[in-house]
């Protein structure tokens, strides 16, 4: 029976060697971008995005343009963030960074905006992005659209180490980085931890369905002093990211994060945001004061480190016209982020980056 085991192990390794359906963005100690890549998906669940969903990530592996032969006379801009920044299932030129590339182009010259986010990360990736591609291309901003993916982590499980560079976690690392067989094990793991967090989403969420969860004011009390202070660890791994931009000559810009759940009810189908089940042991209000936490520990950051921040966390209106499900943004939604980040933006790359500003803007401010 082992013999056999062993040998059902070598053809499983063999066969992936030669031919692997799957492609993990994490590999071992590194986060492995598709350069490239087009993906296509028939959207038949929610007339709030596109039926036809087209993503494409350039040969950089980032969604939006490749960089210009003449890149340091642009002025370039990099997102990071998670599934809410990425906005995977918004077709192209719909995501919220496309969308703020096209408006900052009615006040400035030169923009050239990427958007390197990707589903799941948190402030953890965020690093590894950074330091393995970003700091290598120097754009002038990055922006980081950060806090959703991150509360409640008090540290990298066992498996989660296994991303960061620099990490050595013995055997289980030398597996990944050696094995197709053991990398494809470790994804799958993670991709479990992340459903069972509720990590993953689903396309369009019926509010009135959603399960309900009330709370006494002591459960959430409860809650909270459970997890706030994971924000602590939460507020030196921005000012990582803070001093790793610093350190090459980059601009960074932090951004909060809103949501749909929270208070009150939805405008559209009346739905309860308050009680309605996020965790497992949390309804939608105590989530939100929980986020709450994490969007005020990134403007100290900011505030600390004389960052940009773009505070739309409380700006977004809480309606279902803006979202697909509980976080996700719509069509609608992504055009409203976008809108909101290019009023508080503007001012910001007019005071650091005067040489870019369109010249009939030079006398009229941002034209908020």
């Amino acid at each position: 029976m082992v013999v056999g085991c062993l040998i059902a192990v070598v053809l499983l390794e063999v066969f992936l060697r030669i031919y692997n359906p799957f492609h993990f963005r994490v590999r071992g100690q590194q986060i492995e971008l598709r350069a490239n890549h087009e993906e296509f998906r028939i959207n038949e669940w929610t007339p709030k995005l596109d039926s036809l969903i087209v993503h494409v990530k350039n040969n950089l592996g980032f969604r939006g343009p490749n960089m210009p032969d003449d890149f340091d006379n642009y002025l370039s801009i990099i997102t990071i963030g998670g599934s809410t920044t990425e906005c995977r299932y918004s077709t192209e030129g719909k995501d919220w960074p496309a969308h703020l590339a096209q408006d900052l182009q009615t006040n400035f010259k030169n923009v050239w905006l990427d958007n390197a986010g990707l589903d799941g990360h948190s402030t953890f990736g965020h690093q590894v992005l950074l330091n393995d591609y970003v700091v290598k291309i120097r754009p002038k901003v990055v922006l980081f659209y950060v806090g959703i993916n991150d509360m409640g982590t008090k540290d990298l499980n066992s498996f989660d180490k296994g991303a960061l560079k620099g990490n050595n976690n013995g055997a289980m690392n030398f597996l990944v980085n050696h094995s197709e067989l053991a990398n494809v094990v470790f994804n799958i793991l993670r991709m479990w931890r992340a459903k069972k967090h509720k990590l993953e989403h689903n396309l369009e969420t019926d509010l009135l369905k959603e399960p309900q969860m009330t709370m006494t004011t002591e459960a959430e009390n409860a809650f909270l002093q459970t997890y706030k202070p994971y924000a602590q660890k939460y507020k030196a791994r921005l000012q990582q990211l803070a001093n790793t931009c610093k350190a090459n000559g980059i601009y960074p810009v932090f951004m909060t994060q809103p949501v749909l759940y929270g208070e009150g009810t939805d405008d559209v189908t009346g739905a309860d945001l308050e009680n309605i089940k996020v965790w497992k042991e949390a309804n939608g209000k105590a989530v939100w004061a929980l986020l709450k936490t994490y969007n005020e520990t990134t403007k100290m950051v900011a505030a600390e480190n004389q960052c940009g921040l773009l505070d739309i966390a409380e700006k977004l209106p809480k309606s279902s016209r803006y979202y697909y499900d509980l976080m996700h943004y719509s069509n609608e939604g992504s055009e409203k982020v976008a809108w909101l980040a290019w009023q508080e933006l503007v001012p910001i790359l007019m005071e650091k980056f005067p040489a870019y500003i369109l010249q009939e803007n030079e006398n009229e401010g941002s034209k908020l």
